[in-house]
Formats: C-alpha cells, sequence, structure tokens
C-alpha cells in the first residue's frame, strides 16, 4: 500500500514528535543529579516548614512523562510550583495541577497532605518571600475567586502567551501561581511592565530570573531544599 502525500507527511511529523519525547524523557534536568553536583544541602522538612510564611513558594518534581517533558521546556529540575500560606500551626499550599488522582485545577489543601500523597521525587525546595507578607483576608479572597478554574494542560498557551487573554478558567501551575501573585499586588502585571501569567514557568521563579518584573521592593530568597 502507497502512502499519499499527505499521510507521509502526518507520519513523519508523528515520527518526529516520538523521537522529541523520547529524547526528552532520557534528557531532563534530574533533580537528584543537581543536588548531588552542586553539593546541595538537603534539610529537615520540619525545621524548613516551620519557618513558612504567607506568600513563600514550594517546587516538587514530579516523574510522569509529560512532568519530565515539563522540566526540560522549561529548563529546571522541579515541574511544579505552589504558592504557600499559614494558618495557625497549619501550612497550606495553593495550587494548580493534574490532580494525581485527586481533582485537578485549583486546589487548597494542607501541605502535609499534598506531600504525603505526592508521587514524584520526595525532595522539595521553598523560596521565602521578602518583603511585606500578604494580608489573610487578602489570600481568602483570591481564593474564594479561583475556586472554578481547572487545570490546563496546554503548552502552546506559554509559547503564545503575549495573546492570551484574561481572566481565563484553565491554568498550568506557573501560571496560576504567577495570576495569584499579581492579584496580591507581588508581581507586575503586563500593563504595569510584567508579562500575562502564562508566560512564567517554574524555572522562571526556581533561577530567579524575574527579579525586575517584582514590585514594591519584593523579591524570592535563595532555595531551600529539604527531604519529605
Amino acid at each position: 500500500m502507497q502512502l499519499s502525500k499527505i499521510e507521509l507527511c502526518m507520519l513523519c511529523i508523528c515520527v518526529c514528535i516520538l523521537c522529541f519525547f523520547i529524547y526528552g524523557n532520557l534528557t531532563y534536568p534530574r533533580l537528584y543529579t543537581y543536588t548531588l553536583t552542586n553539593s546541595i544541602t538537603i534539610h529537615d522538612k520540619e525545621n524548613v516548614l516551620e519557618k513558612v510564611q504567607n506568600g513563600d513558594l514550594i517546587f516538587l518534581s514530579g516523574t510522569t512523562y509529560a512532568e519530565n517533558m515539563c522540566k526540560l521546556l522549561g529548563g529546571c529540575i522541579f515541574s511544579h510550583i505552589g504558592l504557600l500560606f499559614r494558618e495557625r500551626s497549619i501550612v497550606y499550599i495553593v495550587d494548580c495541577d493534574i490532580g494525581q488522582s485527586f481533582k485537578d485545577g485549583f486546589r487548597v489543601s494542607p501541605l502535609e497532605t499534598k506531600l504525603s500523597k505526592y508521587k514524584g521525587d520526595k525532595i522539595s525546595c521553598i523560596k521565602q518571600l521578602i518583603g511585606k507578607r500578604p494580608d489573610p483576608n487578602q489570600i481568602s479572597k483570591i481564593i474564594d475567586e479561583s475556586m472554578e478554574i481547572d487545570f490546563s494542560n496546554n503548552v502552546c498557551r506559554w509559547l503564545f502567551s503575549e495573546y492570551t487573554k484574561y481572566p481565563t478558567k484553565k491554568m498550568f501551575c506557573s501560571e496560576f501561581v504567577s495570576y495569584f501573585l499579581q492579584k496580591l499586588n507581588i508581581l507586575k502585571s503586563r500593563d504595569e511592565g510584567g508579562k500575562n501569567p502564562c508566560w512564567y514557568t517554574p524555572g522562571e521563579y526556581f533561577h530567579n530570573k524575574i527579579q525586575h518584573h517584582f514590585k514594591n521592593d519584593y523579591f524570592f530568597g535563595q532555595n531551600i531544599f529539604f527531604r519529605f
């Protein structure tokens, strides 16, 4: 059977995508290799979490094929990012992800619950917010406004971020964190010289590439790694 030109073209595209997918899962940045190569200190979870305050960031490293591709494309050892806040002695994570057998999209959950059920590498990283801490009432208000947000796995929105219109009901993890930080008046909006939320990746935050995008002398401190 002879293939038509269109069928042959489609076959070539599929083969190229498959080869890129295989390449990505062989060459993505590896968390454990990074910590060993750079002699990273891995702290105790309890010592790190007791210092968490409103507005801190947390990074997680998934191990599925799709999450490995996120690491490759984002140039980062972590595939996921969330925002933390504290109520009394309990630390909560606000994030938007695939759910890992639970509800996908926007979620608020105790960080201990998230970590205990997380399917991925068991090393995480926290960045502390430097600057005035977000008000708990302000965080609660944004949470209430975000309840209907679903998870988006469309990476093309990252590639064409300049053309994305907001508000939108679907976001990926770093997009949601950026949206939340803009709502908190920590990260500049596009009108203020920043970018659309879907422009940002976990790597932008982890590698401190966007310090000039923050408002009012805000910035995030050094990476603090811990095992869970």
